[in-house]
């Protein structure tokens, strides 16, 4: 199973020196984009791993971030851009590290493995946990992180090689967490 995600992710991935000169997704945009694909209920994660870590994400702290609601108080406190100092030197467009890999890694295995996130998440693609793999509804997951790149034939057949090795029941799942993890998509 792990050679075969990791067979995938090769597939889906730049080399390191390729991806180091890429522009990748500040903390805006990877948590945007988790939440559009996944729903609300992927906030509470992104919040979590994602927006709260600028060092590692990027896009300092800016003055819309800083609403206040009177001349001595602001609007939310426990914000990330009050309980940091150094966020203001946060980079605008952050670096690719293991650190970010790590954080990545962590928040989607747990929205993939959050029954109820990813129950409604495949509702909305007409797919239920339990269905073998068809090319349509592995075509609906991939489009979400990839809508303008195409997987070639052999990346579907990597996936489905995924989706055969796993538990019927969490085939899906494993499916979509290879997807989300590969750095791929954060390439702006």
């Amino acid at each position: 199973m792990k050679i075969l995600l990791i067979l995938s992710l090769t597939l889906l991935s730049y080399s390191r020196a390729s991806f180091a000169k890429e522009v990748i997704g500040n903390r805006h945009y990877i948590a945007n984009t988790l939440n559009e694909i996944f729903g609300k209920k992927s906030v509470k994660y992104t919040d979590q791993f994602i927006t709260s870590n600028i060092e590692i994400f990027g896009a300092p702290c800016n003055i819309y971030d800083q609403v206040r609601i009177a001349p001595d108080t602001v609007k939310e406190i426990k914000s990330s851009c009050f309980d940091r100092k150094g966020n203001h030197k946060a980079p605008i467009s952050p670096n690719s590290s293991i650190l970010r890999s790590g954080y990545m890694i962590k928040v989607c295995k747990l929205m993939t493995a959050d029954e109820l996130l990813m129950n409604e998440y495949f509702m909305k693609k007409g797919l239920v946990s339990t269905d073998a793999f068809n090319t349509s509804y592995f075509l609906s997951i991939y489009n979400d992180f990839y809508p303008y790149s195409p997987p070639t034939e052999q990346v579907i057949e990597s996936f489905k090689k995924i989706h055969n090795s796993s538990s019927r029941s969490i085939a899906w799942n494993y499916v979509t967490y290879a997807l989300c993890i590969s750095n791929k998509w954060q390439v702006i």
